[in-house]
């Protein structure tokens, strides 16, 4: 899971709880196909909140918490679920911790806390302006 959303190790605790989030929730065929979360609250589970692990998020700020022209949201990292509430477990990539949020968007195709970069991104670079010397280095023959 942390190689996928291209995350380093201190999230390994993380990683492990969604896990077992997940794993609680599948049906298993030692029980009868039920799920352990079944068995145990007599309901089956939803799976309509479900995310990938370590994907981008956007955290909401409150109106009250910003000014004007502050951003409406934080970008994030989705770790996982909290067990008391319907609300996510996620990184906050600019302050540097763990909150815990119900008002999030998800981007299930980004990963990890790298930048991204796309094709217009690509397009705009500048490579005849570099100096690079590749006749410096011709092969022997």
């Amino acid at each position: 899971m942390l190689h996928h959303a291209k995350l380093d190790k201190r999230f390994w605790a993380e990683a492990a709880m969604t896990a077992i989030y997940v794993k609680n929730r599948l049906p298993s065929p030692k029980i009868e196909h039920k799920t352990p979360f079944e068995i145990v609250y007599k309901s089956k589970p939803s799976v309509k909140h479900m995310r990938v692990f370590g994907c981008r998020t956007y955290i909401l700020t409150p109106k009250e918490k910003r000014l004007k022209w502050d951003p409406k949201a934080r970008t994030g990292l989705f770790l996982g679920y909290e067990e008391v509430s319907k609300a996510y477990r996620l990184y906050d990539i600019e302050a540097g911790q763990v909150v815990i949020s119900r008002d999030v968007n998800f981007d299930e195709s980004t990963f990890g806390l790298s930048p991204t970069i796309s094709d217009e991104d690509v397009d705009d670079l500048d490579f005849e302006s570099l100096d690079i010397d590749n006749d410096a280095q011709e092969p022997p023959e």
